[in-house]
């Protein structure tokens, strides 16, 4: 029983662990018809591998006891199999790094993490068909009493029994094998069952604790097959697994992971996306970051800037680099004065990270929450008691510009709709947008104006609605103080 439970345990991981291995792949490749072409493809590959080299793999396995050889190939494929799951992000990464547009990137990077766990899940069926071919030894046995036979027999006789005896073993042998085949077939039915919850809601389950499961189960059930002996190896090799999962944990264990993964699979967002927003070539610690914020402080000449301007100047002396959200906070909670961080903070609150070009152009990487879509907030408005609302559709872009002392910051990406029959103009729309304000409802910001005049700094927005065409307002009037 134990055997033949293996072989449909095997089949059941197998189709398992393709899928979830596809849906954390999801993230940095989308989760279009292209990526799971390429999953099935690898899955196929892990098949043949396994099946092709299923004697040899067995061999290695079970030099010395071949019936022990399929439960150490499960064991050696549970554990890989948890292993590539925990490695996923950093092998989709250096794939992507190499080349993020290359076409073939979802393959390289589900081939390098799930063609060798997969080969040796495939190879428990063909281990087990040769551990019944096979006597203890590992040697070809010969036919039942022989000795005995060849006494009683003439040469002729014996010739008969001999081919009749070698007839019926590759009949059973045949029939074995088909049997063994088709538990692994039902193997793989249930596994895609059970795959079905996070197939169905990957947008509201994780993904991660499944793909763990799946190898440490199918693991787990061939430490119990084996000898007291192997079942020790076996079981000092599973907690080192689980502790390396639970000591150092994988980025497919992260909030913001499961958050682009739902954003992945409801949107089929395309591939590369993730790994474009999150790339970073080098992190700006956030004692690093303080620094430079006391030194944009100590560049101040001796008209007090507002806070914005010493925000853009801050911004722009980054260079390339990559700084998260809550140094900018700390940064900024030190720099500002007490008047201009009601309108600026909340802002900053919303952002988890943010990577600069060195150019002027900022990737915005925004708070995301399981469930929410995108991130909301308010700043005080012009009037006692007014609060002006804000969304975050999803993260965007900043450029910044500066011609003498106005300063320009432009928002994307911008996408421009077509004007409908009754309408007289495009619609351009960003992920930045304003809502329930009295000239528009709901309009994109496209892009925000300082002008450091000499007294004051007036900042104008830029926006559009629905309905209507680009609107330049007014926004505030900040007054200068002097020093002293």
């Amino acid at each position: 029983m134990g055997p033949r439970l293996l072989c449909f345990a095997g089949g059941a991981a197998l189709s398992a662990f393709f899928v979830f291995l596809g849906l954390l792949a999801t993230p940095f490749f989308g989760s279009g018809a292209f990526l799971w072409a390429m999953v099935f493809g690898c899955f196929l590959l892990s098949l043949a591998l396994g099946n092709g080299l299923g004697d040899l793999l067995a061999g290695l396995a079970g030099r010395k006891e071949a019936a022990r050889s399929a439960p150490r190939l499960a064991v050696l494929g549970g554990l890989g199999a948890v292993l590539a799951a925990w490695a996923l992000p950093w092998v989709c990464r250096w794939v992507l790094g190499q080349d993020a547009e290359w076409a073939y990137a979802p393959a390289a990077a589900i081939a390098l993490c799930g063609v060798v766990p997969g080969a040796l899940i495939a190879a428990i069926a063909p281990s087990e068909l040769r551990a019944r071919l096979l006597d203890p030894a590992g040697g070809a046995g010969p036919a039942p009493g022989r000795e005995r036979i060849s006494e009683r027999l003439s040469a002729a006789a014996l010739e008969e029994t001999l081919q009749e005896t070698t007839a019926t073993g590759r009949r059973e042998g045949a029939r074995g094998a088909a049997r063994l085949l088709t538990l692994v077939a039902l193997g793989g039915v249930a596994g895609v069952a059970l795959a079905g919850k996070p197939l169905l809601r990957a947008d509201e389950v994780d993904v991660w604790p499944f793909a763990y499961a799946t190898g440490a189960g199918l693991a787990a059930l061939g430490l119990a097959l084996l000898r007291p002996a192997g079942r020790v190896a076996s079981g000092v090799a599973l907690a080192a697994v689980a502790a390396l999962v639970v000591a150092k944990p994988s980025e497919i264990q992260t909030a913001p992971f499961a958050v682009a993964l739902a954003d992945a699979w409801e949107r089929g967002q395309g591939a590369g996306l993730y790994y474009l927003r999150t790339a970073v070539k080098e992190r700006l610690t956030d004692e690093q970051l303080a620094a430079r914020a006391a030194q944009v402080r100590k560049l101040e000449e001796d008209v007090e800037k507002p806070g914005v301007i010493l925000t853009c100047e801050l911004l722009l002396g980054l260079g390339e680099v990559t700084v998260t959200g809550e140094g900018i906070r700390r940064s900024l909670d030190l720099l500002l004065p007490p008047d201009a961080k009601p309108f600026l903070m909340p802002f900053f609150h919303q952002v988890d990270a943010i990577r600069a070009d060195g150019k002027g152009l900022f990737h915005v990487q925004i708070r995301r929450t399981r469930g929410e879509d995108g991130a909301r907030f308010s700043i005080p408005g012009g009037e006692p008691g007014e609060r002006v609302k804000f969304w975050f559709t999803d993260d965007f872009t900043i450029h910044i510009t500066r011609d003498a002392r106005i300063w320009r910051l432009e928002f994307g990406p911008l996408v421009t709709e077509r004007a409908g029959v009754f309408q007289l103009n495009d619609t351009m729309k960003t992920p930045v947008r304003v809502l329930e304000v009295a000239l528009w409802i709901d309009a994109s910001v496209l892009g925000l104006i300082f002008e450091d005049h000499p007294d004051q700094v007036v900042i104008k927005a830029l926006a559009q609605g629905s309905i209507g065409g680009v609107k330049t307002v007014d926004l505030k009037a900040m007054p200068k103080r002097r020093k002293g």
